[in-house]
């Protein structure tokens, strides 16, 4: 896919998943064990041939530097195109959350420099092993201005009311975009996604920034009768991560194996930073059942229906219940989790217990000692 681009929008509200991204973007939350919430994206655009990578970053990037490095992890150090950092304007106030379009306009020479034709924008807190070649293709042949990706869901299976929902018209177009308002039947989410010409994309980032409309997404969806647009619907799984709740469950679902299946047991690879560490320890005492145990951990208790990543320790006696543990978690000896989320470098004293429940489960920011 030589003749697109893309660009992954990481400006987003850093109180997205409240404590979990008060010191990290949205991109570098950690998920399913081993990954970062943008090794989605970045591998679904490397495994669909796209080789020029811009990421617009917000103005926290600690974490996103440390988990991107050059790019080598997804084959994008490369001498031509390759991953590029499109930070913020250092000598302006700090946008408000989710307002992109300033970061955009900074960093059209980006776009204005590629050598490809078609660009493709997408967010990074959509999970799912993603292609974009037949996507693209579609936008091709239908000679549409503007191509959105969607998934139609029942409306049991909605995130939070802060998704951004598509209505799409008997042919195809869509003719609005609506931001947190649910229909009582099959809701068609907008799946992060939508594809345009490059010189397309560059006017209407110049025309949002001169009337000062903060989000692209939004300008665009005030702007939808001036173009021919087209709703593409994306078949593949998809989790979309808005909230906490969200957050929790799409972990939790990924311990049903026809979602592990579908996300990582596919000829297409979801990259992330290579770690060369140790396997997880066990010891005789433990009790491991339906879990997802990365590399260096060590269980001498019980693990049910839990994500652990990576560098995680249960103490002896301890019982792990439904809960998702980022790395260097401690838990002592005889405590007790269930419906917890502990973020990196917490540790929970001998014999506490900690209980949340599935639709508000209990966080524990990092650093936290219990």
């Amino acid at each position: 896919m030589n003749n697109a681009m893309g660009i992954i929008n990481l400006v987003e509200s850093n109180q997205a998943l409240n404590e979990i991204t008060l010191h990290r973007p949205l991109a570098t939350v950690p998920f399913g064990g081993r990954y970062r919430l943008i090794d989605f994206a970045l591998s679904g655009m490397v495994n669909s041939g796209i080789t020029n990578v811009g990421i617009l970053a917000p103005f926290q990037q600690r974490s996103l530097l440390d988990h991107l490095r050059s790019g080598r992890d997804w084959q994008l150090a490369l001498k031509k195109d390759g991953l590029a950092l499109l930070p913020p304007s250092y000598g302006q106030p700090e946008p408000l959350p989710e307002n992109d379009v300033r970061n955009f306009y900074n960093n059209l020479d980006f776009l204005k420099k590629s050598r490809q034709e078609y660009v493709l924008v997408t967010s990074p807190n959509v999970v799912g092993n993603l292609d974009f070649v037949t996507p693209l293709q579609a936008h091709q042949d239908s000679g549409a201005d503007i191509t959105f990706l969607y998934q139609r869901q029942d409306s049991s299976e909605r995130d939070c009311p802060n998704c951004a929902l598509l209505d799409i018209g008997a042919d195809s177009q869509v003719t609005g975009i609506r931001f947190g308002h649910d229909s009582d039947e099959g809701t068609d989410f907008f799946a992060g996604t939508f594809i345009l010409r490059k010189e397309l994309l560059v006017k209407l980032i110049k025309d949002c920034y001169a009337k000062g409309v903060g989000s692209l997404l939004q300008g665009l969806a005030g702007q939808l009768p001036r173009f021919r647009t087209s709703a593409y619907a994306y078949s593949g799984y998809l989790a979309r991560i808005h909230c906490l709740r969200s957050y929790y469950r799409y972990n939790m679902a990924l311990l049903q194996p026809e979602v592990w299946q579908a996300l990582f047991a596919q000829p297409r690879q979801i990259y992330t930073k290579i770690r060369d560490e140790a396997p997880a320890k066990y010891t005789r005492d433990s009790r491991v059942t339906n879990a997802i145990v990365a590399g260096s951990s060590t269980i001498r208790g019980t693990v049910d229906s839990s994500v652990l990543f990576r560098r995680v320790t249960v103490g002896e006696g301890a019982q792990v219940r439904r809960s998702v543990l980022m790395s260097n978690t401690e838990v002592g000896k005889n405590a007790v989790l269930e419906h917890v989320i502990c973020d990196k470098d917490v540790r929970i004293t001998d014999g506490k217990c900690l209980r949340g429940t599935p639709d508000q489960p209990l966080v524990l920011k990092k650093g936290t000692v219990v």
